[in-house]
């Protein structure tokens, strides 16, 4: 079932979640957030999530007066919120693009980030959302899930753009020796560039691992989440 993650920030501690093939499949996130809520995230009422569309929209989920301003199937790629913005939980959903969740003192975020994505500058723009939002300290990130290199066959002009964009390092061979991009390699220097350093890469390949769903590599529909809340140090578990 999953993985979770726990970083001790001040006072709170920031709680990620990366879902499997065990968990079910979450493509339709805004129907199956009800039915699952209770199971992945107990101590949260009500989660905000997108209709992703590859591209560089960051949307901020706030707190207007007692309520919580949710964002529910708008389009877009990321999602930013304060960490006293109470009961707010992000999610971003994928098969084999890349989640990213970041997180500071003062906000968290999660982003899609596909090759299309990474191009259109996804990265930057949630790392400009959180500081907007008022973020003054480190932003830190985990990569979750994604297809690796080694599954990730893939052509000219689209290879020369990204290493051009974020570096040679990001060209490599697939498993059958051909031109393949290193997607993690990509989102690292997109938060290098963008000023926020990778805290933990969880390096398990939707394209080769069964345990996660990939449109790639088995044309499988279903779509894993990645999560992020805050919950009170004192209530969290320690990992």
């Amino acid at each position: 079932m999953g993985l979770t993650l726990r970083r001790h920030v001040g006072d709170r501690t920031i709680v990620i979640t990366c879902s499997d093939r065990e968990d079910g499949d979450m493509a339709p996130l805004g129907r199956a957030v009800d039915l699952r809520r209770r199971e992945l995230l107990p101590q949260v009422e009500r989660w905000s999530w997108l209709h992703q569309v590859h591209g560089n929209t960051v949307h901020q989920v706030d707190q207007s007066g007692s309520g919580l301003s949710l964002v529910e199937g708008q389009d877009g790629d990321g999602l930013v919120a304060r960490t006293d913005t109470a009961y707010a939980a992000l999610a971003v959903q994928t098969a084999d693009c890349v989640p990213i969740a970041l997180y500071g003192a003062r906000t968290m975020a999660v982003a899609h980030a596909g090759w299309k994505g990474l191009v259109a500058g996804i990265v930057e723009a949630s790392v400009e959302s959180m500081r907007a939002a008022g973020e003054v300290g480190p932003i830190r990130a985990v990569l979750g899930p994604c297809i690796a290199v080694g599954a990730y066959e893939f052509g000219s002009p689209e290879l020369d753009v990204m290493a051009e964009r974020f570096g040679g390092a990001v060209i490599g061979r697939s498993a059958w020796d051909t031109p393949a991009l290193d997607m993690a390699e990509a989102t690292r220097a997109a938060l290098s560039a963008a000023g926020a350093r990778v805290d933990h890469v969880v390096g398990r390949c939707t394209g080769s691992d069964l345990r996660y769903f990939s449109f790639r590599t088995r044309q499988e529909t279903e779509r894993m989440t990645t999560t992020i809340h805050w919950v009170p140090r004192h209530q969290a578990t320690a990992t």
